[in-house]
């Protein structure tokens, strides 16, 4: 019995929130070794206890229950039966939640009736939803059979996505501001490396009433950098040589350790970035560096966070990329934008295995120009889309800074580095006020990993959506694989219930025998991977538009009750609405319709949940028209959350220079501009290709078309919409060149006249990535088990799921 072991446990100090009662759902069959023993406390045979599934003795009328261990018991033939039933499992929960304990444990969930044999109406799981209805909105801790998803945690935990570095370098000089610092700090520096000039011999350095005065600022704006680090050029020891005896070495390092001291700096920034080849007396000196660093760390508590960070340049680091990895605790890598997006340089650090310690960098030009005009080219000039070796820039500007903080983000690199920081345009006499905009541009583009929020509850969960599209067009069999990494998803969105005409016109909701069948499959996915499921309801052939609905709806109000009762029957925990593009509820009397259908949805909680039904809508971006603010807010309060379909029609690229397309990030400023939380708005995402061909009567190239879609989108004439897999094959097969388009955040295929717009896992992951620093409520992908297993493209399967949810 477990209260005497509770007791124990509550009598030697263990908190009552900690201790979580683990409650057994299989049928246990046994063997007593004496058969006139009393049944509780008995020993067994040995090897005797079989197991097996609730289903087979739900419908047993005659079993005992034992009032001292508050189970069911049964003999049959030689042997007994013991388990719980609803009435044991309610009783329990009771006695959990009396006792003020943490809660409760199933196991194993999938022992209890999956497929609803127990139930007239296809009742799944009803040990599960008894406990579950009597916890309330409580956690209820299933534990499956099956092993667990290692290939999840190795992602949730991958070391990609433990950084968040932005690096600026900046030169102390006489003249300087301290509102400069300020104004970087407030600009996006994470980390600030201040050069101060040579010191290879005591004192020598900038006036130390200037390094101290900037010091003591950083100090107060301390709260929002994370290091103030001391710059090292490597040229600053250029006397050392390999006959240099040891003592010269350390003398150097000593006085730099007392510039560190005096001022309260936070690391050391060694500089090689414009070496290609790197002396051997210059490894062993920064060896030496490091190992100072680390001494300080071991030897002085508050000092712990001292860090060591080189910049090298990237052919130095490809010769001995390993070593160098060991001998600082972040590398910043400076190279051009075409040579980081290059396949070996990916291979390299695929390789090393450490890519949260790398920083992308960037370098701009030392030196203004002797004018205003030709001092502020350098910020406008602009990059081709692809076949960028051609373009050969030594320095950066906007674009190539804004291409490389993408590139960082998407491949999981530790952060940025933008060096000469200090001639961003401080003044912002290039770009309508705006200071440091290459700073700007990669804070903006290089994003951070969100910080992972852990649901209080279950009613919670919807917090942070992953709403996983399913599609019950194709095979059940195919729908259900077992390989499919659910544990990602929040929400499992299904569309199997569409409104139709009967034979007298009257409206309703189609459900047949196989989407029953379905339904109890998606029930037992929900339970066994905590997912609250979805009803996406959309209008069936037949019904010419969504008005037609309407008018159906206010003929009879019976349909109400019908709507809620099918969404009772198979236990839904939310409703979407596919009504198209959202101008299609405008209208005062639909929006009246859905206030209704709303509030029965509240006042009805599903069987297995008391949580509130959540309310839903899915909505092509393009077509929408927010300039109506009452109506904005109407929406707002209507929906708990509004999905923007930017990828649903077949002929939308989804990216901004073509078609009608609104870009994402006008559309959720509209809510922004209007004093609307972006909270619920889900950013769906595409897991599939969409092929366009250049017109017969064209005379553009594809070559003419990627380098300027705003301007040569009309020669592009919709083909067709390819599956993942079907699309990788095809870009294989016809040995179609591939990129990533930067500016547009997509994957671009192109041979001849063809051009394949698509998704890779790295385009995924950034814009899941960028849907979090928004503030939106979640991400979606659609069809998820009929188009999203792109294995023939990378070898993983639905690997643009696992890149969506590679975060958290």
């Amino acid at each position: 019995m477990v209260e005497p072991v509770v007791n124990k446990l509550l009598s030697a100090g263990m908190m009552r929130s900690k201790i979580v009662v683990g409650l057994s759902l299989k049928v246990h069959s046994f063997v007593l070794l004496n058969p006139n023993e009393n049944i509780v406390g008995a020993s067994v045979i040995r090897n005797s206890p079989d197991l097996f599934n609730y289903r087979h003795i739900c419908k047993v009328g005659d079993a005992n229950l034992h009032e001292q261990a508050y189970s069911k018991y049964k003999k049959s033939n030689d042997r007994w039966i013991a388990f719980n039933d609803e009435e044991t499992i309610r009783e329990k929960v009771a006695w959990v939640q009396r006792k003020n304990l943490g809660g409760i444990a199933l196991t194993d969930v999938n022992f209890d009736d999956p497929t609803g044999y127990c139930s007239k109406n296809f009742y799944t799981f009803p040990l599960v939803k008894m406990a579950h209805s009597q916890m309330s909105c409580l956690h209820v801790h299933a534990v499956s059979s099956s092993a667990d998803d290692k290939e999840t945690k190795k992602s949730q935990n991958s070391d990609f996505y433990e950084q968040c570095v932005r690096l600026c370098t900046y030169t102390l000089r006489n003249g300087n501001e301290p509102l400069e610092i300020d104004n970087l700090i407030k600009s996006g520096c994470t980390h600030l490396s201040i050069y101060v000039g040579k010191f290879d011999s005591p004192g020598k350095y900038v006036d130390s009433y200037l390094l101290l005065k900037h010091m003591e600022l950083l100090k107060i704006k301390r709260a929002n950098v994370s290091a103030v680090l001391l710059s090292v050029h490597y040229m600053d020891f250029w006397k050392f040589s390999s006959n240099d005896t040891s003592n010269n070495v350390n003398l150097f390092i000593e006085n730099i350790e007392h510039i560190m001291n005096e001022f309260g700096f936070d690391g050391i920034h060694l500089h090689f970035e414009f070496a290609n080849a790197i002396e051997e007396y210059e490894k062993l000196y920064t060896e030496k560096l490091y190992n100072k660093i680390l001494n300080i760390r071991k030897m002085e508590s508050n000092r712990n966070k001292m860090l060591f960070i080189i910049s090298l340049n990237v052919n130095a680091f490809i010769n001995e990329a390993e070593q160098w990895l060991r001998r600082a605790d972040y590398l910043n890598l400076l190279l051009k934008y075409y040579e980081a997006e290059s396949e070996e340089f990916l291979h390299l650090t695929h390789r090393t295995g450490n890519r949260k310690k790398l920083l992308i960098g960037g370098a701009l030009f030392k030196h203004q120009r002797s004018t205003h005009s030709d001092f502020c080219k350098q910020f406008r000039m602009s990059i081709p889309e692809y076949e960028d070796s051609s373009f050969d820039l030594i320095y950066d500007n906007i674009q190539t800074i804004v291409r490389k903080a993408r590139f960082a983000t998407m491949y999981g690199f530790g952060g940025m580095a933008l060096l000469n920081v200090h001639v961003d345009d401080p003044s912002g006499i290039c770009l309508r006020g705006s200071k440091f905009p290459c700073l700007r541009a990669m804070k903006e583009n290089y994003l951070c990993q969100p910080r992972c929020e852990t649901p209080e509850n279950h009613c919670q969960k919807s917090s942070n959506k992953v709403m996983c599209y399913y599609s019950a067009e194709v095979d059940s069999d195919a729908v259900f694989s077992s390989d499919l990494p659910l544990k990602r998803c929040t929400h499992l969105a299904v569309n199997i219930l569409y409104f139709f005409k009967d034979r007298n016109g009257e409206l309703k909701i189609h459900t047949s025998w196989s989407t029953m069948r379905i339904l109890n499959e998606l029930l037992s996915l929900r339970i066994q991977h905590g997912l609250k499921l979805v009803a996406v309801v959309q209008k069936k052939h037949g019904i010419h538009s969504y008005n037609e609905i309407i008018r159906l709806m206010t003929q009879d109000e019976r349909w109400f009750a019908e709507f809620v009762r099918v969404i009772e029957l198979f236990d839904f925990d939310a409703v979407e609405l596919h009504f198209g593009s959202i101008e299609n509820i405008q209208h005062q009397h639909i929006l009246n319709i859905l206030k209704k259908l709303k509030s029965e949805l509240k006042r009805n909680p599903t069987a297995s949940n008391q949580c509130p039904v959540e309310f839903g809508f899915a909505a092509e971006m393009y077509p929408m028209n927010l300039g109506n603010k009452i109506f904005v807010e109407t929406i707002y309060g209507l929906f708990d959350y509004i999905t923007l379909l930017s990828f649903k029609s077949n002929r939308g690229l989804g990216i901004a220079e073509t078609n009608r397309g609104i870009a994402i990030e006008d559309t959720i400023s509209m809510f922004e501009d209007q004093g609307f939380p972006v909270r619920k708005l889900v950013l769906a995402l595409p897991s599939f290709g969409i092929q366009f061909n250049l017109g017969c009567g064209s005379n553009v190239s594809v070559e003419d078309v990627l380098s300027n879609l705003s301007d040569h989108a009309q020669y592009l004439e919709y083909d067709r919409k390819y599956r993942m897999n079907d699309l990788c094959r095809k870009v294989i097969r016809k040995e179609m060149k591939e990129f990533i388009s930067y500016r547009h955040m997509g994957a671009v295929a192109y041979s001849c006249n063809e051009i394949l717009f698509y998704e890779r896992p790295e385009t995924i992951r950034y814009k899941a990535r960028f849907a979090a620093a928004r503030g939106l409520g979640g991400i979606a992908l659609y069809r998820l088990n009929d188009e999203n297993d792109c294995s023939s493209c990378s070898g993983i399967s639905y690997c643009l799921l696992d890149a969506a949810t590679a975060d958290c």
